[in-house]
């Protein structure tokens, strides 16, 4: 019986050209090198040392499987030839068997891990040996001027209805401001372009003149985007979002914005409070009398942190009062709407004095307006209609 030790080996990815490492520049927004030019070419090496002095040095790779990230157990994130990458069949200067092309550009936020699977021969057994090995690629970014942009708000601005004081004309206004940087440095307004977005749900649209016309604020009078957007916080819808972004310059004004970094986003919620609290009043006819034909009268108390809320703010509120008869088989019967209600129970179908009316009243909140439009014949678009010039709003309850 022949004793044959096992083979031992250093294995590693040389790169044959290319580079594992790029910068992408924030103000050129290119990558440096372009890999759709000068793409990275990899391929894994294996160096044998063999004790009984058959099989040394590098080694011949049968086969690989290459891999973008760690290999899934179904293979699901293998890579094969296409847009992003080839694999050498050796027919190619330079491109050796097996060798990886990729031709791709990183992004700087999603740096990725190539991992090979290498097969070569013990030839003193006539066996497969598998090497694993893999290598980081990854971008890094390059400013000279160090730019970055920055908003006066936070992350999240949230309006509570119930503490907006609006201005003499009725609008809920607040004002987001933003500031191109380089390092510590405020750019001068000469030297700074802004651009606002707005955002639902992940959808961006640049702020247009509907927009402008309408609700929000954010352009001089040559029809740039300034610095600031005011908005009016009524015309918030659930997923609203808006985002400023920006671009530095010497000369002539970009007409766009260029990079995805220049950039900051501020989500707005519309909330009530969830420390409310209704209670309902009788304010008149404290006992029905035995023809159900004297007025009785009800109020809406509603409260806010034990505070009751004044009656300006009631129209953040949408009341229904609704009256059901004890006698069985009843159903609720609408009597009004309002932060009070009178009424003569027999006028409301209420007649038999032997079975107690209940009186409940039903409080829908404020979840911001919406315009009032109207679709013209021969018209595709809906129009907003407007009174005086000024768009037509009515508040929606939930």
């Amino acid at each position: 019986m022949v004793n044959v030790e096992p083979l031992s080996f250093n294995s590693n990815i040389d790169i044959l050209s290319g580079n594992n490492v790029q910068t992408f520049n924030r103000e050129s927004q290119e990558y440096e090198p372009d890999r759709t030019l000068v793409p990275l070419v990899l391929m894994p090496t294996v160096i044998t040392q063999d004790p009984h002095g058959i099989q040394n040095g590098r080694q011949e790779i049968a086969s690989v499987e290459w891999y973008e990230g760690v290999p899934a157990k179904d293979g699901s994130n293998r890579i094969s030839a296409g847009t992003d990458y080839e694999i050498g069949d050796g027919a190619v200067a330079n491109f050796p068997k097996n060798a990886l092309k990729c031709k791709k550009n990183i992004s700087p936020d999603a740096p990725i891990e190539i991992f090979v699977i290498a097969v070569f021969v013990d030839k003193r057994k006539n066996t497969e040996v598998r090497v694993k090995n893999s290598i980081s690629v990854y971008t890094s970014y390059y400013d000279i001027q160090n730019l970055s942009v920055k908003v006066n708000q936070p992350k999240v601005i949230v309006v509570n209805p119930l503490t907006v004081k609006p201005d003499a004309e009725g609008y809920w206004k607040h004002t987001i401001g933003a500031q191109l940087y380089s390092g510590t440095a405020e750019v001068p307004d000469k030297n700074a372009a802004y651009w606002w977005e707005i955002g639902n749900n992940g959808n961006w649209r640049a702020v247009n003149n509907d927009d402008t016309a309408t609700w929000i604020d954010c352009k001089d009078k040559a029809g740039n985007f300034t610095k600031t957007l005011t908005f009016d916080a009524r015309m918030i819808q659930a997923g609203t979002a808006f985002r400023v972004r920006a671009a530095y310059y010497e000369n002539e004004r970009p007409a766009s914005p260029k990079s995805e970094e220049l950039m900051k986003d501020v989500t707005v919620v519309m909330k009530m409070p969830e420390s409310l609290s209704v209670e309902t009043i009788q304010t008149k006819g404290a006992r029905q009398n035995i023809s159900m034909s004297e007025p009785v009268a009800y109020e809406a108390v509603i409260s806010y942190n034990k505070n009751l809320i004044p009656a300006e703010k009631y129209n953040l509120f949408d009341i229904e009062w609704y009256g059901r008869s004890t006698k069985p088989g009843s159903k609720d019967v609408l009597i009004g709407k309002g932060k009070t209600i009178e009424f003569v129970p027999k006028d409301k179908g209420f007649n038999d004095a032997k079975y107690p009316v209940i009186i409940t009243a039903s409080v829908k909140m404020y979840n911001g307006h919406h315009f009032v439009s109207v679709t013209r014949q021969g018209e595709t678009e809906p129009t907003i209609v407007t009174m005086g010039g000024v768009p037509v709003i009515v508040p929606t309850y939930v």
